[in-house]
């Protein structure tokens, strides 16, 4: 790979949240036709095999465990499938449409815990007021993901109790992707790639073992072959991105410009699922502006 300035590295990583705003709405409509689960499977696995791909084209080879450390490998990947996979299996156990909006937000809290992580495992130093940036950016989280719902901290403690496997897994899922984030900057910066295309075909092939244990559609269209494409493209696209940004870029300004992973989700949501946005997103996309900065201001070297 051509050598880059962290600057440069970071702003390719700030694309990834770009290319991430597509998934939710676009794995949404897929998995109505062959399910939450399969569709992962399959959009990892054709993932890989478009890393590989790209990677033979390029270099006239193909991926080789052998290139990274075993800790970055074994532990990174571990994380990266435990991520995946937990989320979707998540996704597949809520019960109703207010549950999935829940979980997104369960989810996403791995932007926060990402900036939070640097501290201990990346040796960064906070300043007071980081407590306030976090804060800030959960709100503006809670206040996008729900801006057409009608979430309630005593409805959202209702829901755990009732469906505590579902909440729990999601939670695994942002703790896994925040631990997977900084422990790459820390044992995978060496590296000029990473192990992005690796990390998708073990993802896929957990989700193919895991198929088999759920029930879920099998209505295969023109459109749905289409859209499983665009999501594998532009979601290998996203980690491969990420992955430079967080091992090469800006850690902290990358984790604080993430806060707005939801937010463009949302809005892209709205778009594709025609879906008005209401007056709580753009107080949350204030929310997060100022968590953003105040994060990326309270986290230094």
């Amino acid at each position: 790979m051509p050598t880059l300035t962290p600057r440069q590295a970071t702003v390719l990583g700030a694309l990834a949240i770009v290319l991430w705003s597509f998934s939710v709405a676009v794995a949404r409509r897929i998995s109505e036709d062959i399910g939450g689960v399969t569709t992962a499977a399959v959009v990892y696995v054709l993932g890989a095999l478009l890393c590989a791909v790209v990677q033979f084209l390029r270099e006239r080879r193909l991926p080789d465990p052998r290139r990274f450390s075993a800790r970055y490998l074994l532990v990174c990947g571990a994380l990266f499938v435990a991520c995946l996979s937990t989320f979707y299996l998540a996704i597949g156990m809520a019960t109703d449409r207010l549950q999935l909006l829940e979980i997104g937000l369960v989810n996403y809290l791995w932007t926060v815990l990402t900036v939070l992580f640097a501290v201990p495992l990346l040796g960064k130093r906070a300043r007071p007021w980081l407590p306030v940036g976090l804060l800030l950016g959960v709100l503006g989280i809670a206040l996008v993901i729900t801006q057409g719902g009608g979430l309630s901290a005593a409805g959202l403690l209702h829901n755990v109790l009732s469906n505590p496997a579902a909440y729990g897994l999601a939670f695994a899922a942002a703790l896994s992707w925040a631990l997977y984030s900084n422990l790459c900057r820390r044992w995978g910066a060496a590296n000029g790639d990473g192990a992005v295309a690796l990390f998708m075909l073990a993802t896929g092939i957990v989700l193919l073992g895991l198929r088999p244990l759920v029930c879920e559609p099998a209505n295969w269209s023109p459109r749905t072959v289409l859209e499983v494409v665009f999501l594998a493209s532009t979601s290998t696209l996203g980690y491969a991105l990420w992955d430079i940004g967080i091992r090469r870029g800006d850690f902290i300004l990358l984790s604080a410009t993430s806060y707005f992973t939801p937010l463009l989700s949302t809005l892209v949501s709205c778009l594709y699922l025609q879906v008005m946005p209401g007056p709580k997103l753009w107080i949350g996309c204030a929310l997060l502006i100022v968590g953003a900065v105040l994060s990326r201001a309270a986290v230094t070297d």
